[in-house]
């Protein structure tokens, strides 16, 4: 069964348990309809139930914090990075609320063509993007 969404895959900071977060349409949903609220704002996530085979279409990540120090690596749907929703943004939001980590980054040869050029970071890493920075 494939799904559209996030899971991390390596955890950098711990040993991990193999239980790691991720998302689904319905936990995205979700985290947006409480951050349009002013207050009690979650970002939802499960633990544990989603796998890296599951992600339809996968495109890799990596978070880090602001002195660049990588926190963990993941992989999302190309649709979230990609599509007019922007659920990918859900990543960053569970990132800055979990983790206190503020970059987001993908893997430049795993997006489209489109938006490899339309973020394309002369003299930065080549190999990956920024999209929310």
């Amino acid at each position: 069964m494939s799904v559209e969404g996030w899971v991390i895959t390596k955890d950098h900071l711990e040993d991990g348990n193999g239980r790691f977060p991720g998302q689904t349409e319905e936990e995205a949903d979700a985290t947006q309809k409480s951050f349009e609220g002013v207050f009690g704002r979650t970002v939802h996530i499960s633990r544990g139930e989603l796998t890296l085979e599951q992600i339809q279409d996968p495109v890799r990540f990596q978070v880090l914090d602001d002195d660049g120090e990588l926190y963990c690596e993941g992989v999302c749907s190309r649709g979230w990075v990609e599509g007019e929703r922007d659920q990918a943004y859900n990543i960053v939001k569970w990132a800055e609320a979990d983790l206190g980590a503020t970059i987001v980054r993908f893997r430049r040869e795993d997006l489209s063509e489109k938006m490899r050029q339309s973020h394309s970071d002369i003299g930065k890493d080549e190999t990956w993007v920024e999209i929310y920075g």
